[in-house]
């Protein structure tokens, strides 16, 4: 039985086994040049620049009068896998596409250009992309863009969203802490790094009914990885921990999902390993117990004072015992 896990926000790349076949039998004549607004988030106030100087756009044709909601599964290519690029401040395709006369376009876009991943849209026109491993694209922030449907004019407002989690590090110890003590090793257990991506074809964002989701293949085994292996000196100002892998794949914590740390604390020259593991779900995340599609995580580690070994003198007091001797 596949995982799957339904999680609002995120984004994504472009391909399709779809046939580039289109239908100009309505003498669609040219209108104008069709451009992008690619922006990172919404709404308005919190939107980001996007991140990257290209991305990869589709589109699909909906004959005069239908739409993308009864029509999608019929639909036909009008471009596919098509670069975008920032060109003079304005985001276009290398080969230039217009606007039909009539009828209208459904577009998708999905960034970076440069992934590795099975990318393709199923005869219902959701959009899936099959296979991805963090592995394989270790550290690329997979972002796909909101579904524009039945656009008719204008630039298409390519709202990007990150589909996968994003993890940071830091740590810090206590300032009155004399002892030396050195990072050794941050590892996650438990985990899945390769999943598949699905966007039906009637996604709308924070519409609480229909959203993209991931889900990890039958079989599949979890995982460790170990997102940093060194010798980092611990001091009372916080730092920045630079991990091997930044970006995971959404999911649910299971019983095996464990944050583990290993620490040596250094004191009048002898040395202590510490490892200290933690419960992903059940010791930190409690409420969510799991990773989400756009959110951007922080760990942050915390060695707390220590306690100089301190005495606390008493003496008993003498039993009295008396005898008394006759000679």
């Amino acid at each position: 039985m596949k995982k799957l896990i339904a999680i609002a926000a995120a984004c994504v790349a472009l391909a399709s086994c779809v046939k580039n076949e289109v239908d100009f039998s309505g003498n669609f004549a040219q209108g104008e040049r069709i451009d992008f607004q690619a922006v990172q988030s919404v709404p308005v106030e919190n939107r980001g620049a996007f991140e990257g100087d290209s991305f990869i756009a589709a589109a699909f044709l909906l004959n005069e009068g239908e739409t993308w909601a009864g029509a999608h599964s019929t639909a036909q290519p009008y471009f596919q896998n098509e670069t975008v690029t920032n060109t003079s401040g304005d985001w276009t395709t290398g080969t230039a596409y217009y606007w039909p006369a009539r009828g209208s376009l459904t577009f998708f876009a999905v960034a970076p250009t440069g992934f590795t991943a099975t990318r393709e849209w199923n005869t219902n026109k959701d959009y899936v992309i099959s296979g991805y491993s963090v592995e394989t694209n270790k550290n690329v922030d997979l972002r796909v863009a909101d579904i524009v449907r039945e656009a008719k004019g204008n630039d298409v407002p390519a709202v990007f969203r990150h589909k996968l989690t994003k993890l940071n590090f830091g740590i810090t110890k206590a300032a009155s802490d004399p002892r030396e003590i050195k990072l050794k090793s941050i590892v996650i257990s438990g985990v899945y790094s390769e999943g598949t991506y699905t966007m039906p074809y009637n996604t709308i964002h924070g519409s609480g009914t229909v959203v993209d989701f991931w889900t990890v293949p039958d079989g599949a085994s979890s995982e460790t990885c170990t997102l940093f292996s060194g010798d980092l000196t611990v001091t009372d100002a916080t730092q920045e921990i630079t991990i091997d892998h930044s970006y995971v794949i959404p999911q649910e914590f299971t019983s095996a999902s464990y944050l583990t740390v290993v620490y040596t604390v250094t004191n009048n020259g002898a040395t202590e390993t510490v490892t200290v593991k933690k419960h992903l779900g059940d010791d930190i995340d409690t409420a969510d117990k799991m990773w989400s599609m756009n959110e951007n995580i922080s760990y942050n580690f915390t060695i707390g004072a220590v306690e100089q070994i301190m005495w606390a003198p008493s003496q008993e007091d003498w039993t009295d015992q008396s005898f008394t001797i006759e000679l």
